[in-house]
């Protein structure tokens, strides 16, 4: 251990995405030493959001949106604790059907989702409470872990920022999604075979999925009584949903991309027109000209998609059996994402609840010297 820039650190959060600032948030208010590594230039995650071009105060998703209150306990508990408000998702007004690009489109009324609602600021709402709590002396963003071994009764983390080069820690809390944690680390033997395969097999949430936000100066849709949903069998946008602000001032639409990831790249340079066109197509004349397109591809995200995930069919993670949740290599690195939860995984309600049950595991650990 003779290299330079060797720190000490009792715990080390790999990633600043929600689970991770929810663990960082209920450790820092009992003193816990710890440090929060983000591989990325941001904190958040798959939380991520673009300022309305009208309203600097509104924040449109990049990546998740609705929670379920009424179904969701956890989320609502951390909303209340948080004190951040919630509110229905909009919904009112016919639908707009579209077969394909070629055929009249036509309004048909659609069912809606029973309890779905929109935070007030959006999930980063959640994100920025968080952040507010935390020392931002405890964030380092742009390190990432590249190795774990074992040391005495703690561990030696190698890492890509020669700044911070080597850590020993007591424990480590991979708040990243399973396959980044398997794909992106290198781990000690002893790891269990059952343990490797099971972060390989977990699907990463949102992985391969590419969203578009389009903002407009009026939400022109609801002065036509329609709820701006779009249902389409041709695209670009599959599913289109009305994402206007908590108080109507910023107007703006969210779709779902449905092309696969592996043909978006070539086409990139069409898309923005070919999702006008299809708006136009929808709604009319009136949606030629939007403010502002923004199109997140969370595929192009080096540290959340993973290359199974671009291997494989894009799927929503299952509750994974006990195994991913336990302390491994003797209590000492702990898994914490959306998709390990017992609940909700892979929804903002499942990253709360990985968050707070990793960090009352850790609090509950009895403390050991270095």
């Amino acid at each position: 251990m003779a290299q330079k820039n060797i720190h000490n650190c009792d715990i080390i959060i790999a990633g600043a995405g929600l689970s991770g600032l929810t663990t960082a948030y209920l450790l820092s208010k009992q003193n816990v030493d710890f440090q929060i590594f983000e591989a990325s230039d941001r904190p958040g995650g798959r939380i991520h959001s673009v300022t309305s071009s009208l309203h600097e105060n509104s924040q449109f998703d990049l990546g998740p949106t609705w929670i379920w209150p009424d179904y969701q306990p956890v989320a609502a508990k951390w909303l209340n604790k948080l004190g951040l408000g919630s509110f229905e998702q909009f919904d009112k007004g016919d639908a707009i059907v579209e077969t394909n690009a070629n055929s009249d489109t036509y309004r048909q009324t659609l069912p809606g989702q029973h309890g779905i609602r929109r935070i007030k600021g959006g999930p980063k709402a959640i994100v920025d409470k968080l952040l507010k709590a935390i020392p931002q002396s405890k964030i380092k963003l742009g390190i990432a872990i590249k190795q774990v071994e074992l040391f005495e009764d703690g561990l030696v983390i190698h890492t890509h920022n020669p700044a911070q080069q080597i850590i020993h820690a007591k424990k480590l809390i991979i708040a990243v999604p399973p396959r980044m944690a398997h794909e992106s680390i290198i781990w000690p033997t002893e790891m269990a075979p059952r343990l490797s395969s099971m972060l390989q097999m977990t699907p990463t949430w949102m992985a391969t999925q590419a969203k578009a936000i389009i903002e407009y100066p009026q939400a022109f849709w609801r002065e036509a009584g329609l709820s701006g949903r779009v249902a389409s069998h041709s695209g670009p946008l599959v599913e289109v949903h009305d994402h206007c602000s908590f108080d109507g001032k910023a107007a703006a639409l969210f779709g779902f991309i449905g092309i696969p990831h592996s043909n978006r790249s070539e086409l990139r340079s069409q898309l923005h027109e070919a999702i006008i066109e299809q708006l136009v197509h929808c709604f009319g004349e009136v949606a030629r000209k939007p403010l502002k397109l923004t199109i997140q591809d969370w595929a192009d995200e080096p540290h959340i998609c993973s290359g199974t995930d671009l291997e494989t069919s894009p799927a929503h993670p299952e509750v994974m059996p006990g195994l991913i949740r336990d302390g491994h290599f003797n209590e000492r690195v702990y898994f914490s994402s959306a998709e390990t939860s017992a609940r909700s995984p892979g929804l903002i309600e499942g990253a709360l609840e990985a968050g707070e049950q990793i960090a009352a595991r850790v609090l509950t650990q009895p403390k050991t010297g270095r």
